[in-house]
């Protein structure tokens, strides 16, 4: 019977280590996806750099009302994927690349949101830098999934269609809404200024 028990307490170790060794934490419906994330030695690279600054995770959502296909939750480490209508692999993949960019993006976008809320940064600045960084930011992830692809470990329904100039991509975001998202995170964050000298 001690031995039995000794036995179970090391398979047990063994497998609290090996999900402690995981580079990312997410759900089991996306084992597959991940596993193949992690095929990519750049991928790899870019999240060794992410948890540099702590543990990232992955949560799924369902919520249909969800304007965006994924996002980066600084203050809690993690990417929310929406998974509310039917995805394709590489549609999920190419989400998760990008969105671990903006995670390496963090330190960028906590000054911005810093100088939002001392008021050392206009709204139409603020918008600008934050869509230059995550313009930025597709441009190295189409750099990874397109490699991924050429190493067959991405499907080859992979690509990210990115403008070949910045002011393409903004005129794309300002049209679709998502640079005035940005405009409406600045509002709320130079309210806090007020109300934080209040």
């Amino acid at each position: 019977m001690k031995k039995l028990m000794s036995i179970i307490f090391i398979l047990t170790l063994t497998q609290l280590s090996a999900a402690e060794d995981r580079i990312l934490s997410y759900p089991n419906e996306l084992r597959d996806v991940v596993g193949k994330i992690e095929k990519s030695p750049e991928a790899r690279d870019l999240i060794k750099q992410v948890q540099k600054e702590g543990r990232v995770g992955i949560i799924t959502s369902r919520d249909y009302k969800m304007n965006f296909s994924a996002f980066w939750d600084g203050e809690n480490r993690q990417i929310t994927l929406n998974l509310s209508q039917q995805r394709s692999l590489g549609s999920i993949i190419r989400s998760i690349i990008f969105e671990l960019h903006n995670a390496a993006s963090n330190s960028q976008f906590e000054d911005l949101y810093h100088k939002a809320m001392c008021g050392t940064i206009s709204r139409n600045q603020y918008i600008l830098q934050m869509e230059q960084i995550e313009y930025s930011n597709a441009l190295k992830a189409g750099e990874i999934l397109t490699r991924g692809q050429r190493q067959g470990l991405f499907p080859t329904n992979i690509g990210m269609d990115i403008p070949s100039t910045f002011q393409e991509h903004f005129q794309i975001q300002c049209s679709m809404g998502h640079a005035e998202f940005h405009g409406n995170n600045y509002d709320v964050l130079s309210q806090m200024n007020g109300t934080l000298r209040a």
